[in-house]
């Protein structure tokens, strides 16, 4: 599932993007999975975006980590064109944002430490599914 590192300092802020090969299961194709097999599925999302966090941070050249409290924007970029659930999107956006916390962009997945996360679904169709992690810092901490 690995991704691919690349960081933007568009505007007053910096901002950090990655990107995350593939999509992370949601709550309708873990029903019925074994509690280990969705708690190992977790487990390597959060791993795979901790890896790829820590490389966008390392190439940024930015040094004040971890942020006080970041936005967290999530485009899930899909190969066929399905229903979206967007409620499920966000479930499934679970384990991406354990690996920010994990890679140390932010302390907590807390209320105080994330100020907003959005999920959108891009609406033209990618041949490769993923998604496109933005994480910018809160302007008012």
């Amino acid at each position: 599932m690995l991704g691919i590192a690349r960081t933007t300092t568009g505007g007053p802020l910096p901002a950090l993007s990655f990107y995350l090969r593939g999509t992370p299961p949601g709550p309708n194709r873990q029903r019925g999975q074994h509690w280990a097999e969705t708690y190992r599925s977790q487990q390597e999302w959060k791993g795979d975006t901790a890896l790829v966090a820590k490389d966008a941070m390392n190439k940024s050249g930015i040094t004040d980590f971890p942020w006080p409290a970041v936005d967290i924007a999530l485009t899930f970029r899909f190969a066929k064109a399905t229903r979206r659930d967007i409620p499920n999107l966000v479930a499934a956006a679970k384990p991406i944002i354990d690996g920010i916390v994990a890679a140390g962009i932010v302390k907590d997945d807390s209320y105080v430490y994330l100020d907003e996360v959005r999920c959108r679904v891009q609406r033209h169709l990618e041949p490769q599914p993923g998604v496109v992690v933005l994480v910018t810092p809160c302007a008012h901490r």
